[in-house]
């Protein structure tokens, strides 16, 4: 089953707005955009209440957040009279096993057969919440969907399935439900890991306690489905002290089976954390394990805890504050992916990240985008927020969303509290912002421009190849990384052929080198005899493609694909009525976001060769 869209009505902030998962684009990733107070948190929050959300996060926010109650969903400046509905939908697309799961539980448990094709692939769901004069009335999980089976084998009638009422369908819900891909949502706070984590429940509990009992509780489970944190740590340790008095704790000959539970747990965190850092940030192994102290805290009703160290080089122990903020942060951020999400559903995961890293260095926020693709199986999913310039992946803007707040003017933010405006929270897809945004400079400017960041002489380095728009902006990017992975060029993509000269005039305002790439069509050599024109460039800082091979005269970017691009945009089943240009950008953007770098392309590679040659003669006598 895949989630393909969550639509929010009423929620808080959000009269109504929608995410699409799978909008057409490649990748797994989607980017919520936007500054403080824009109402990226609502929007996370929102979806995590959605009715396949992670029991344990859920217990946790309503700890937070005192959100037992979801009078607390209702927009604040209708608390006082809300006659409403509250909605979270989800648009989920089935797959042949989701239907023969369904096939196969109502014979066994009815003895009928499901008439093939009458449940359809696209459904939709609704975790719903009806308020009458702000009091809730009903709470509801709406699955919209029907089908028709017959009965035993005769099954001469079709029999109409579609209300919740029906056994049968209720059977088939039963089924789906526990197939839907779990939410995880991950907030900043979590991120913020302990000295010490209580094994035991009381009502002394910090709020963070309740979650990283669960994470240890999966770490037992990671090694051996069969432990149990109750059965092999806490009902031990409970045990020994009404025998023999807390005094025996100190005796390793009655605690040696709990010791080794949490050696294990230890060895287990060690191998998965550590070997996961090497993989995903690509170090070289680290001499560092982890080891857990185990005890019991007599001030708190003989709590269980556990204490994690870190053993360097077999010399040095630390506790994890004594690390960087950086290290700390990645660490739980590991922890929490490998063992807390990892596994939680066979049908697959969607994390919800709020702000992962934004406090960190820039260069910790690049390791961490890095990281996202590595942690994801095939079937999961992620959507995170950042106010950060640094936490924007190029190759994810198509799935991007910006996130507004309409309501609130965030020039004046330090006097809208002062006023009872309401909300008004939208998420808006990147591609209508881009064509919205009236002071864009390349394609990727309203990302900046919408987290209001300036470009600086410190942000822009070069050289820099300024390419036509995005659709030559994935293919170049992609060959250059698989022709040259070393090289220092930087690629911008403008808005076409005719607004080019805006970005290269800032690039020469600020001293760099740069080279104009463009079409060696009728369009691309008339604006090429425009920027020298107008723009006084030179001719090292312009180029068409026919420059490099005469064979491309007349032709756009995608005349440099040879047939083995061609078989590729075949064999990857792209829109075959779209344009040659659009299918090649969805080609190599894809590629890009799921990191493929080995298709044989040699034909093509020949050719972009000879560009990028000419492009650097070109730089050479800047």
């Amino acid at each position: 089953m895949k989630l393909l869209r969550f639509a929010i009505s009423n929620f808080r902030g959000i009269e109504y707005t929608s995410i699409e998962l799978d909008a057409g684009a490649p990748g797994k990733v989607v980017t919520l955009i936007g500054l403080n107070e824009s109402g990226k948190t609502t929007v996370l929050e929102a979806i995590s209440n959605f009715l396949s959300s992670d029991e344990e996060t859920q217990n946790l926010l309503e700890t937070v957040y005192a959100e037992v109650d979801p009078l607390t969903f209702i927009p604040k400046e209708r608390r006082g009279l809300f006659t409403d509905r509250i909605s979270i939908e989800a648009d989920v697309e089935l797959d042949e096993s989701d239907i023969e799961a369904v096939r196969t539980a109502l014979w066994a448990r009815h003895n009928v057969r499901l008439v093939p094709g009458s449940l359809e692939s696209d459904l939709n769901l609704e975790q719903a919440f009806d308020f009458e004069d702000s009091t809730l009335k009903k709470r509801n999980r709406f699955w919209r969907l029907s089908f028709k089976y017959k009965k035993g084998n005769s099954g001469y009638i079709d029999y109409n399935c579609h209300v919740g009422s029906d056994p049968i369908w209720q059977t088939a819900v039963a089924v789906l439900n526990k197939r839907i891909p779990q939410i995880v949502y991950f907030p900043t706070f979590l991120f913020d890991m302990p000295d010490r984590i209580y094994l035991t429940q009381t009502l002394e509990d910090d709020v963070k306690d309740s979650y990283y009992r669960r994470v240890f509780s999966d770490v037992l489970k990671h090694i051996n489905p069969k432990y149990s944190l109750d059965t092999h740590i806490l009902d031990r340790v409970k045990k020994i002290i009404d025998e023999y008095g807390i005094a025996a704790l100190s005796d390793a000959s009655k605690t040696d089976h709990v010791d080794s539970v949490v050696r294990a747990a230890s060895n287990e965190i060690s191998r998965v954390i550590m070997g996961a850092w090497k993989f995903i940030l690509e170090k070289e192994e680290l001499q560092l394990r982890v080891e857990l102290k185990w005890g019991v805290d007599e001030a708190r009703e003989n709590s269980v805890y556990v204490e994690p160290h870190l053993i360097e080089r077999q010399q040095y122990k630390y506790v994890l504050k004594e690390r960087s903020l950086g290290f700390r942060w990645f660490f739980s951020f590991l922890l929490f992916t490998q063992f807390r999400a990892s596994g939680t559903s066979e049908h697959g995961t969607v994390f919800l990240f709020d702000e992962p890293a934004s406090h960190l260095h820039p260069s910790a926020q690049v390791e961490l985008l890095k990281s996202f693709d590595k942690i994801m199986g095939a079937k999961d999913r992620i959507i995170y927020s950042t106010h950060s310039h640094y936490l924007i992946n190029p190759n994810w803007l198509e799935k991007a969303y910006i996130v507004n707040n309409n309501a609130i003017d965030l020039d004046e933010a330090d006097f809208a509290s002062f006023y009872p405006n309401s909300n008004d929270i939208v998420a808006i897809r990147y591609k209508r912002f881009v064509s919205d945004n009236p002071t864009r400079m390349t394609y990727f400017q309203p990302a900046l421009d919408a987290l209001r960041v300036k470009l600086s002489p410190l942000m822009l380095t070069g050289p820099a190849i300024v390419v036509e728009g995005k659709f030559d902006y994935y293919p170049f990017v992609y060959l250059l990384r698989r022709i040259a992975p070393d090289s220092n060029l930087h690629v911008f993509s403008a808005l076409g052929a005719g607004e080019m000269g805006i970005v290269a005039s800032v690039l020469r305002g600020l001293g760099l080198s740069f080279v104009v790439l463009l079409d060696a069509d009728t369009k691309g050599k008339s604006e090429a005899k425009r920027y020298r024109d107008e723009y006084r460039f030179q001719d090292e800082q312009i180029m068409t493609l026919d420059e490099a091979d005469s064979s491309l005269n007349g032709s756009a970017f995608e005349g440099i694909y040879g047939q083995d691009v061609h078989k590729l945009i075949e064999d990857s089943g792209l829109d075959s009525e779209a344009k040659l240009k659009a299918k090649g950008s969805a080609l190599f953007q894809l590629l890009l976001a799921t990191q493929d770098y080995t298709p044989l392309l040699e034909e093509t590679f020949a050719t972009f060769e000879k560009v990028l040659a000419t492009l650097q003669d070109k730089l050479a006598l800047q």
